[in-house]
């Protein structure tokens, strides 16, 4: 497979949103445990009015800048971004990177990876204190760091060893990612003692309380029996308590919230699939399509219907990084190839759908090309 770099492009922010873009795993890494990106930012730091203008997603975020110059918000807090400035961003942690110039967009490289795809458990559990190697141990929001000459260099070369053995699929290649994505996490612990940004404060226990709010939302947001008694239930902490700090935080009370979050995500799936009403009011909580279409209505300001519309009569901006999928794209082949040789007819359907819908052409999957000779 040849190697090819990635095209940059702006992202952009959908006018509906009211709380942070969820970004879920398998966005990325549905089927892969790392992906690459190289992506250029040009709106203006003067769009960062709140939460709204954020995202956070379900997996682990690597990130420096390459050039350029802009801001970097995390939660309510704005910190510099500049050239060899490196971040380690949890998940479910609202955050955003802007530019101070939109004719000069700050360019930033992306590493995202699934730990559970590559380390034991007691690597991959939130909270515990051998999570990803101890990384966040002061921070458990994000890490912070400002590089420069050799140590940013260290950085590079390991994002390309992870991005050559991403490509190239070579036997053993996940093991081989495992290793670089290991000592990568371990180089920039390391770093952390030295080149840490002074700016970056230890979260208050109320903000962390609020993190681990935002993390159950982004993760049971399709349960229709999530509620704030479940979160404390899972919290070990009464609800009076989270509904106040959670407020005090987040600017919104939790239910506001976790409906607000609910509409983006049918927004997203409304926008960006060909899913049925019922079928996305059913993934984000919601048990019948008539209460679905009602909270839609009051929150979106037009109906489902409405706003698919909308959206196919304009060209949908990117919200997320645009990378290369050869790496998935092969994987894909791959599968069709082996149920094509197996004669399995119904996954056949439904791996071209799956091509399909991700618009690789369909003359790349031709019989010819996926059955060996």
């Amino acid at each position: 497979m040849s190697r090819s770099t990635s095209k940059a492009r702006a992202v952009s922010f959908r006018p509906y949103r009211d709380t942070p873009l969820l970004i879920p795993k398998e966005k990325y890494l549905n089927h892969i445990p790392v992906y690459l990106t190289h992506t250029a930012y040009n709106i203006p730091d003067s769009c960062a009015a709140g939460l709204d203008s954020l995202h956070q997603h379900q997996f682990i975020e690597i990130s420096y800048v390459c050039g350029g110059s802009g801001t970097h918000h995390i939660w309510n807090k704005s910190y510099p971004a500049e050239s060899g400035n490196l971040y380690v961003i949890n998940t479910a942690v609202p955050h955003g990177f802007f530019t101070s110039d939109p004719e000069n967009p700050l360019s930033v490289r992306s590493l995202f990876l699934d730990p559970q795809k590559l380390f034991p458990e007691e690597i991959t559990q939130i909270g515990g204190e051998r999570y990803l190697f101890g990384l966040f141990a002061q921070n458990n929001f994000a890490v912070q760091l400002a590089l420069k000459g050799k140590h940013l260099k260290v950085i590079s070369q390991e994002f390309d060893e992870i991005q050559q053995e991403a490509e190239e699929i070579q036997e053993d290649w996940q093991d081989a990612v495992c290793a670089h994505v290991t000592l990568l996490l371990l180089q920039i612990k390391r770093f952390a003692a030295h080149f840490q940004i002074p700016q970056v404060d230890k979260e208050r226990k109320e903000t962390a309380l609020a993190f681990d709010v935002l993390r159950l939302i982004s993760e049971h947001y399709a349960d229709p029996d999530f509620s704030l008694k479940k979160v404390s239930e899972l919290l070990y902490k009464n609800t009076s308590s989270i509904s106040r700090i959670f407020k005090e935080v987040t600017g919104k009370h939790f239910s506001d919230y976790l409906c607000s979050f609910r509409m983006q995500q049918a927004a997203a799936l409304l926008a960006d699939t060909d899913l049925s009403n019922d079928k996305i009011a059913l993934l984000c909580g919601y048990c019948d399509f008539p209460s679905f279409y009602r909270q839609f209505r009051l929150v979106i300001g037009v109906t489902p219907r409405e706003f698919r519309n909308n959206q196919k009569q304009q060209t949908p901006p990117e919200t997320v990084p645009v990378q290369q999928k050869e790496k998935s794209t092969h994987i894909l082949y791959d599968e069709i190839s082996d149920k094509l040789q197996q004669c399995r007819k119904s996954e056949v359907i439904d791996l071209v759908t799956r091509a399909l819908e991700e618009q690789l052409p369909p003359t790349e999957f031709s019989m010819r090309d996926l059955c060996p000779a």
